[in-house]
C-alpha cells in the first residue's frame, strides 16, 4: 500500500471501539508507555499490554478502545489459544 493510499484510509471506517479481534503482535515497546503494534483490516493498532507481557509474534486477544483517523489503540484481554 503505498503513502497516500495510507492516509486516505479512514480507521473510523473499519474500526469501531468496543469491537474484540484476535490479533498478532507485530512490535513491542513501540513508546515510553510499552505498548505494542499491530495491525487490523490493515489499520496500525496500538495495544496496551495490561497485565502481560508481550513478545513479537504473540497471538493476543484484544479490544479495541479508541478509534481516530489514522490508527487505534486496544487493550489485550488475554492471551489467545
Amino acid at each position: 500500500m503505498s503513502h497516500e493510499t495510507a492516509l486516505e484510509q479512514d480507521a473510523r471506517e473499519k474500526l469501531t471501539a468496543g469491537q474484540r479481534v484476535t490479533a498478532v503482535i507485530l512490535e513491542t515497546d513501540v513508546d515510553d508507555d510499552g505498548k505494542a503494534l499491530t495491525k487490523i483490516e490493515n489499520i496500525k493498532t496500538f495495544v496496551r499490554p495490561g497485565e502481560y507481557e508481550l513478545e513479537w509474534g504473540d497471538t493476543v486477544w484484544i479490544k479495541i478502545v479508541d478509534v481516530g483517523r489514522s490508527h487505534a489503540e486496544a487493550l489485550v484481554l488475554s492471551r489467545a489459544t
